[in-house]
């Protein structure tokens, strides 16, 4: 069985925080409460999918809710993986470039 890392630092704890009160404010018809979403995006960061959390935070609306739609239709909530092979979020560390 594999185990869940919830390992983070508490600066990307407060990234992940300050995302989801963005996702209250913005995305009103998101389903799940502000735990839950934390929990996904900690999941998804500490488990194979790292993300870029500041580019996140400040991410147009529509890449914003794409990826945490996205994050949670595909996470695994027992591994924290995401199980979808055709869904990378837009502000996964793996699709940035750098100048």
């Amino acid at each position: 069985m594999t185990i869940t890392n919830w390992e983070i630092t508490n600066a990307d704890f407060s990234l992940i925080v300050q995302i989801a009160k963005r996702a209250e404010r913005e995305l009103t018809g998101y389903p799940d409460d502000r735990r839950t979403l934390v929990m996904d995006l900690n999941s998804c960061h500490s488990n194979g999918c790292p993300l870029d959390l500041e580019g996140l935070l400040a991410a147009p609306l529509l890449d914003f809710s794409h990826d945490l739609y996205g994050i949670r239709k595909a996470i695994d909530r027992r591994t924290g993986k995401l199980t979808e092979d055709c869904f990378m979020p837009r502000f996964a560390l793996a699709n940035r470039v750098e100048p």
